[in-house]
């Protein structure tokens, strides 16, 4: 990881996130599924497809179904909209 907080400003605010770890795999949740106890505390499993995005919470390494769900953020739709911010010379996000 090269910076371990990031800032960004979505939708007017501006946010501050501290990244404590992160592990990319293929398939997300098959990845993981076998080692699951691993995951210790809480945790966000994200899966970013092309064109939606999968996301679980794990509490000590149980799936907490009602936090978990997908949304209609994929990779092209933040790829797109990130190229169309900087070509028109803003800051993306």
């Amino acid at each position: 990881m090269r910076e371990p907080v990031i800032h960004f400003k979505y939708k007017g605010r501006i946010y501050e996130v501290e990244i404590a770890g992160c592990t990319v795999m293929p398939q997300c949740y098959a990845a993981v599924a076998e080692n699951l106890r691993l995951f210790t505390g809480m945790n966000l499993l994200v899966d970013i497809g092309n064109g939606t995005m999968n996301l679980m919470y794990l509490n000590n390494g149980k799936a907490m179904e009602s936090k978990s769900g997908q949304k209609r953020w994929g990779y092209s739709s933040v790829f797109r909209k990130s190229v169309i911010k900087c070509w028109m010379k803003q800051e993306p996000f």
